[in-house]
């Protein structure tokens, strides 16, 4: 019983994480929701929302109407390495979030902007502070060992193509850096990345929203 108990939270977590969808151009990803509630409704429980997640809501909103809600954040999410030093690594993702709104339902944007180490040591080793290379690759579709062993479409190296001198200099980057680019680590932070972003946005979100009880039920 224990054993089919946690196959069904691997499921239900599954279905949860794999909710939302990449967006058109490929740098973040995006949730459309249907509610029984009106544009104002809405707008009014997104705001609510934002200010109990953020410690300053007018630090981080940068669009406020009741269309569209802008705002740039961060939270916190853990990379795991292998081989000598294995370890989770903490990260710091700064990202921007809008929620579109309309009339019974709203769309919810995430697209990261940088990643920040908070182990200063790492930092030292590592030359990517402040950088989505990191990251990008773990909002992508999955993809299979095959594909991923493949330097043409390895999603690390292609991350990195952009930020280092040369498509050579991405290939030994990753080559070079096994404990943090196996495929093995790969499908396991894409999982933590998944999770990361539900907890703290999507899900959070929704069920705020979601959520027809108020504090003005007294």
């Amino acid at each position: 019983m224990k054993k089919l108990g946690v196959v069904f939270v691997m499921l239900l977590m599954t279905f949860s994480i794999y909710a939302q969808q990449i967006n058109k151009d490929k740098n973040g990803v995006f949730l459309v929701v249907e509610v029984d509630l009106t544009k104002k409704e809405i707008y009014q429980k997104v705001n609510e929302w934002i200010a109990i997640n953020y410690k300053s809501a007018n630090d981080v909103i940068q669009l406020n109407t009741e269309d569209k809600v802008i705002l740039k954040g961060n939270y916190l999410f853990q990379y795991q390495t292998f081989g000598e030093y294995e370890r989770l690594i903490d990260f710091r993702l700064e990202h921007r979030l809008s929620i579109s709104i309309k009339e019974n339902k709203y769309k919810i944007d995430l697209i990261p902007l940088n990643t920040a180490y908070i182990d200063e040591e790492l930092i030292k080793i590592h030359q990517f502070k402040n950088n989505t290379a990191l990251v990008e690759p773990l909002y992508q579709i999955e993809m299979n060992k095959e594909d991923f062993d493949n330097p043409k479409l390895n999603p690390f190296i292609r991350a990195f193509k952009s930020t280092l001198d040369s498509e050579e200099d991405a290939i030994k980057y990753v080559a070079d850096n096994p404990i943090l680019f196996s495929y093995e680590g790969y499908r396991k932070n894409k999982r933590f990345f998944d999770l990361a972003i539900n907890k703290y946005t999507f899900n959070s979100l929704k069920n705020y929203i979601s959520n027809k009880s108020t504090d003005d039920d007294w």
